[in-house]
């Protein structure tokens, strides 16, 4: 997708279903992701808002958080906290990638009760994944 990437663009999709829109903003879900993907690219050092390069956007396709409560209490039989993207990478209107990727964790528990917490995990998580593909 370019040697170096200038900009990051994440958004929530139409189609998610508006009580998961919700959760999304609340734990700031567009935020986590743009900033720690840009920590990924800058640690990589292919991130210069500067230089010429490509934008990476980002539409989150699916959300799904568990509560603290559900986590504690049902753990994995509650199923697992996900979050899906599709991405595309672009530069002066081309495209010069498209894919999508997901990240989950059935962990929960008392070791990780707070859905910040897992959300925080899996953010992370998913900007590796999609440094990696770009």
């Amino acid at each position: 997708a370019g040697r170096s990437v200038k900009g990051i663009v994440v958004k929530l999709d139409d189609n998610l279903k508006l009580d998961r829109k919700e959760a999304a903003d609340k734990y700031s879900l567009a935020e986590r992701i743009k900033n720690d993907l840009q920590e990924v690219l800058q640690d990589k050092g292919v991130f210069d808002s500067s230089a010429e390069g490509s934008t990476v956007n980002i539409s989150v396709s699916a959300f799904r958080p568990r509560s603290g409560a559900t986590a504690v209490l049902a753990g994995v039989l509650a199923g697992a906290d996900i979050i899906a993207v599709n991405v595309e990478a672009e530069s002066n209107g081309s495209r010069l990638k498209s894919f999508k990727t997901n990240t989950s964790t059935a962990l929960g528990g008392f070791g990780m009760p707070a859905p910040g917490q897992r959300i925080n995990r899996m953010s992370k998580a998913l900007a590796k994944r999609i440094a990696n593909q770009l």
